[in-house]
């Protein structure tokens, strides 16, 4: 469990190992979203990936240690963000066909006028 242990908490600042004990425990595992297409012509699914969670113990704070294929704050994973800018910006497809491709939500919202992120 150590290997994953985030040296320092974002909260306090307070080293995982500072004064002797430990200062952030393991507080168990939670699942999370991951969103992609798993091939360039497959069909976009949503994927549960199991995250560790650590406690501060001077500052009760918790925090989440994601694996290297999930983009920390991001519904999608990192290749399908790639792969999205991809096919905008190299093949030239539209929004709507890019979103058809590497999403699988089918609710459009206000994300019907497109994604904020692309235009940037």
């Amino acid at each position: 469990m150590d290997e994953g242990r985030p040296k320092r908490c974002v909260a306090c600042g307070r080293g995982a190992y500072e004064g002797g004990g430990l200062g952030l425990h393991g507080h168990g595992l939670v699942e999370r979203q991951q969103r992609n297409p798993p091939t360039p012509d497959g069909a976009p699914e949503c994927r549960e990936v199991l995250c560790r969670r650590y406690r501060c113990h001077p500052c009760g704070a918790v925090m989440r240690v994601v694996p290297p294929s999930v983009s920390p704050r991001k519904h999608f994973s990192g290749e399908a963000i790639a792969f999205a800018l991809a096919l905008w910006t190299l093949c030239g497809l539209r929004a709507d066909e890019v979103r058809r491709r590497t999403s699988d939500w089918t609710r459009l919202g206000d994300a019907a006028r497109g994604w904020r992120s692309m235009a940037r």
